[in-house]
């Protein structure tokens, strides 16, 4: 009698998630901040100079599996920024996140979940500013691979139409600095999308 109590139990907790075993395609447009930390080795005459600049985010991203668990690749243009010496540097990236959505409460109204998976970022751009007449290189212009990780919301509105906002956090693992100063990247970012879905 205990295991038939404790598995209607089990039943009632994963139905939201069973009711959600049909498949999901989904696609939208997405945007937010960016904050980054560029992480310079704390040997280096650099480090007590680097200051980090909040930048931001916009680009798509499609989502196609199960509600409760989908495949979300993306496509992101990234402004990220630093400052060093009196001198504003604003980088410009394409990145590319290959995440996996666990969202088990797809059907509630409001559900949350994560997001995990890696991410693969090149700078295609900069640009450089400073109040005098000191020139400057930018030295930060790599690729980087990095892992991803972040929890949100979905705002269920309806089947066909939901609302997105989450944070995230990125790990960056390759120096991106061209000089002898090793630079990593670690951002956090906060996003908001526009879920178009649609079962199948």
């Amino acid at each position: 009698m205990k295991f038939g109590k404790h598995a209607l139990a089990v039943a009632l907790l994963l139905s939201p998630a069973l009711a959600r075993a049909e498949g999901k395609f989904a696609i939208g447009p997405q945007g937010g901040l960016t904050f980054p930390n560029f992480k310079v080795d704390s040997g280096s005459t650099l480090s007590s100079l680097y200051g980090n600049r909040s930048g931001w985010i916009g680009g798509v991203f499609l989502e196609f599996g199960v509600w409760s668990i989908v495949l979300r690749p993306e496509a992101n243009y990234v402004q990220k920024g630093y400052s060093v010496g009196g001198v504003n540097v604003d980088n410009h990236y394409i990145e590319i996140p290959a995440l996996v959505k666990i969202n088990p409460l797809g059907s509630m109204p409001v559900s949350p979940f994560l997001v995990l998976g890696p991410q693969w970022s090149k700078q295609v751009g900069d640009s450089v500013s400073s109040g005098n007449t000191t020139i400057f290189t930018n030295t930060n212009d790599r690729w980087d691979i990095s892992a991803v990780g972040g929890v949100g919301i979905d705002i269920n509105f309806s089947d066909r139409f939901a609302l997105e906002l989450q944070g995230r956090y990125s790990y960056g693992f390759r120096n991106v600095s061209n000089t002898t100063t090793e630079v990593k990247m670690r951002d956090f970012y906060t996003i908001a999308g526009l879920s178009l879905q649609s079962p199948f």
